[in-house]
């Protein structure tokens, strides 16, 4: 699903924070949340991905890192969750499971191998964020969402697509 409509009071911030509600039974293995931000000009402005397996849960940030993340053992048990990533104007990736943070990521340099002939991190995390497209494998994965700074407006949904 793509939603957009970010208040100009929010673009001038820079930070974004996106909420997404899951529970553990939709956690299956093999499922994947994949939060793709996008310009005014419908291009990517980098991507955070968080995905499912047996042995535990992975995050990637596209165009930025080579492989995917473990996340940390220690994430809530509880079966209702609440994933806050959170992109700041650093740029840097944070990404809360009920209030636990679980990655804290400066895209730099350094931790960004990214990169190929003539594109670097830098120009594919670069601009202000005008929409998110939301990808999930399965369509029950989500079962709520909020977008923006502080997470306190209205949003727009456009299309639906699940992959």
């Amino acid at each position: 699903m793509l939603i957009e409509d970010i208040p100009d009071s929010d673009k001038s911030a820079g930070d974004v924070s996106f909420k997404i509600k899951t529970d553990a039974a939709s956690e299956n293995a093999n499922d994947e949340i994949i939060v793709d931000y996008k310009t005014a000009a419908g291009t990517t402005n980098g991507a955070v991905e968080i995905r499912f397996r047996d042995d535990g849960a992975y995050f990637l940030i596209s165009n930025c890192q080579t492989g995917y993340e473990k996340l940390p053992d220690h994430l809530p048990v509880e079966t209702d969750k609440v994933w806050n990533i959170l992109k700041t104007t650093e740029p840097r990736i944070m990404v809360y499971v009920n209030g636990v943070e679980v990655v804290n990521f400066l895209l730099s340099d350094e931790t960004c191998p990214y990169g190929s002939n003539t594109i670097t991190w830098r120009d594919l995390w670069k601009g202000d964020v005008e929409g998110v497209l939301l990808w999930s494998f399965t369509s029950g994965m989500i079962g709520g969402y909020m977008f923006g700074k502080y997470c306190n407006f209205k949003i727009r949904i456009l299309y639906l697509v699940y992959i």
